[in-house]
């Protein structure tokens, strides 16, 4: 049996109608199996939709891009070193630049929040993020 997840947006309401509860207040945007089970959805200025997908669920592909026909395809294209493993947030800022965080998990304990550029499709920046090393333990009295 597949799992269905459905993203909901709610219609333009007036700021005072607070019925927002009333299912006919919201549309279905896509309907996804457990291939792709969503977790962070970030949008576009001009309506691009990317979205990681929820890492418990096993899904072979770590983030996507929602296209309009209703499918979806695997973003970016670009392969990265270690491949992309976990992505815990993502958001598009006022450039159009896509941030994610990907969790890389091992000895190293590295991560590395990537910005890609979505206008012209390539590379835009990594940071990596090592994991804290504490020495010695500290008391407070």
């Amino acid at each position: 049996m597949k799992m269905f997840y459905f993203f909901t947006v709610l219609a333009l309401l007036p700021i005072t109608n607070y019925s927002w509860a009333n299912h006919s207040d919201f549309k279905i945007f896509r309907a996804l199996d457990s291939e792709t089970p969503p977790a962070n959805i970030a949008v576009s200025k001009n309506g691009r939709v990317f979205m990681s997908t929820h890492q418990a669920y096993g899904s072979p592909h770590k983030m996507i891009e929602l296209l309009a026909d209703g499918s979806f395809t695997p973003y970016p294209e670009k392969a990265f070193f270690p491949p992309l493993n976990g992505v815990l947030g993502a958001i598009v800022d006022e450039k159009d630049i896509l941030w994610f965080l990907d969790t890389i998990w091992g000895e190293d304990a590295l991560g590395r929040v990537i910005g890609w550029d979505t206008k012209n499709e390539k590379l835009y920046k990594i940071f990596y993020i090592t994991r804290p090393i504490v020495n010695q333990v500290v008391y407070f009295e």
